[in-house]
């Protein structure tokens, strides 16, 4: 069977739309283990929050925004950025290891988030 282009774009923007419903938080946090697929939580969370703003679905591209206030997670160093399904445990959807960024009350912080999705067949 061979799937046609309209199928496939049909597929892409429901798991995109999924993402869009589902997955409502980000956090960040303090561990620089390397990445694994078998994460299922940040090595060391110190802040989580709903997203600030969402952008897409549109064809399959997602973003998700985290604003991290110049009141909040001051004196840690944000290493990882993970995202989440609930505000306090909940599925992890991604871990992201970062250039190491030292919070401090000066700095007002973006962190912006984007999936691409895309549906292929073999």
């Amino acid at each position: 069977m061979t799937l046609t282009n309209t199928a496939l774009a049909a597929i892409r923007d429901a798991a995109a739309t999924h993402l869009d419903t589902t997955y409502t938080h980000a956090a960040v946090g303090d561990d620089a283990t390397a990445e694994d697929a078998t994460d299922t939580t940040l090595g060391n969370e110190q802040l989580r929050k709903t997203f600030q703003e969402t952008t897409g679905p549109t064809a399959g591209v997602w973003t998700a925004s985290m604003r991290i206030a110049t009141t909040e997670d001051n004196g840690n160093n944000i290493k990882e950025v993970g995202i989440f399904d609930d505000p306090t445990t909940g599925t992890m959807l991604n871990r992201k290891l970062t250039t190491v960024f030292a919070k401090t009350a000066s700095d007002e912080v973006w962190i912006d988030v984007e999936f691409t999705v895309t549906a292929v067949q073999n």
